[in-house]
């Protein structure tokens, strides 16, 4: 009896101890973490919720009507569309997640971040919403401005004839800018315009590379502080709002005139000079206020990503840490 307790116990001291089930900092993500992640990608994939699109209609339209009231405000203006920015992104961020912009729903589907029906919807959403608010804006400042003040730049052709000792009064008198121009042998505001050697905000053959890399400069900036905004857990609209603001003044300010940031709003504020359009400039408006403002969002915001993915110290803290190093 003695002899078998002491072969059971010999049995047992010589038995490989039970291995523990491998800890996420081995395997790369837990169970539960992959298990989560699935069920974000499964609900990125899914049809927005109706209320979602509402939301980004709405603020789209706001900040466009902003943009066009604004944009040639300086930085008091540019002030205010960051304001603006931050108090849409407070309100609808539960919502939607306050996008407004195309070029940020691409880089967040270029990032795996964002479903592609999600994608196409919020464009087309956010994109109505831009030309809704050129409509009504266009209207509102036909009926209670009546000096042509539905082109965005109306105040520089008026600062180019008072130059030549034109008074606001003159042009009131004439009945508005566009009539003032036909009393004066000219077809068009774009035709006075040209001949003023006031550049209109679609006409970037003179300076389009220019416009082009300042764009594209601005929008990395403002990429930045979308991936901030966008990719960082738990933070509360406030802040995302007001990093976004802030990003956006800082993007507008040092790109200077012309730069815009966001591609709907870009089409709408080019709408109001839709006369001076021509096919080179036309181009040139695709080029820089898609093609550039894109880029730049998408190099912004996937550049940050990689930054904070690259920049974290997780030896102490495993997967346990809010870092976002672990997705």
């Amino acid at each position: 009896m003695a002899t078998t307790k002491a072969k059971s116990t010999a049995a047992r001291k010589k038995a490989p101890a039970k291995k523990k089930p491998a800890t996420s900092r081995n395997s790369g993500k837990s169970v539960s973490a992959v298990a989560e992640i699935k069920k974000t990608e499964k609900n990125e994939n899914k049809m927005p919720r109706i209320g979602a699109l509402i939301a980004e209609f709405v603020g789209a339209f706001v900040l466009t009507g902003a943009f066009i009231t604004l944009f040639a405000g300086g930085v008091e203006g540019h002030i205010g569309i960051a304001l603006t920015l931050i108090a849409l992104v407070v309100i609808f961020a539960i919502i939607s997640r306050a996008h407004f912009n195309p070029a940020v729903t691409l880089a967040l589907w270029a990032n795996r971040k964002f479903g592609g029906i999600k994608t196409i919807l919020y464009i087309v959403v956010q994109c109505f919403g831009a030309a809704v608010a050129w409509l009504v804006f266009r209207a509102f400042f036909a009926a209670n401005a009546g000096i042509g003040l539905v082109d965005s730049n109306d105040s520089m052709i008026i600062a180019a004839l008072s130059e030549r000792n034109v008074t606001q009064e003159a042009i009131d008198q004439a009945g508005g800018l566009l009539e003032f121009a036909k009393a004066n042998n000219f077809a068009s505001i774009a035709a006075m315009a040209d001949f003023l050697n006031v550049k209109p905000f679609a006409s970037l053959e003179a300076n389009g590379l220019v416009t082009f890399f300042s764009e594209l400069m601005a929008a990395i900036v403002f990429g930045f502080g979308a991936g901030f905004a966008y990719l960082a857990k738990h933070k509360k609209p406030l802040v995302r709002g007001v990093v976004l603001g802030f990003a956006m003044f800082v993007g507008l300010t040092i790109g200077g005139a012309g730069v815009v940031l966001n591609p709907a709003i870009a089409a709408a504020i080019g709408a109001f000079n839709l006369g001076a359009f021509e096919i080179s400039s036309f181009m040139w408006s695709i080029v820089i206020y898609v093609v550039a403002t894109v880029a730049g969002v998408l190099v912004g915001l996937t550049a940050y990503r990689f930054i904070r993915k690259n920049a974290c110290d997780c030896d102490d803290c495993g997967d346990k840490c809010d870092c976002g190093c672990h997705e």
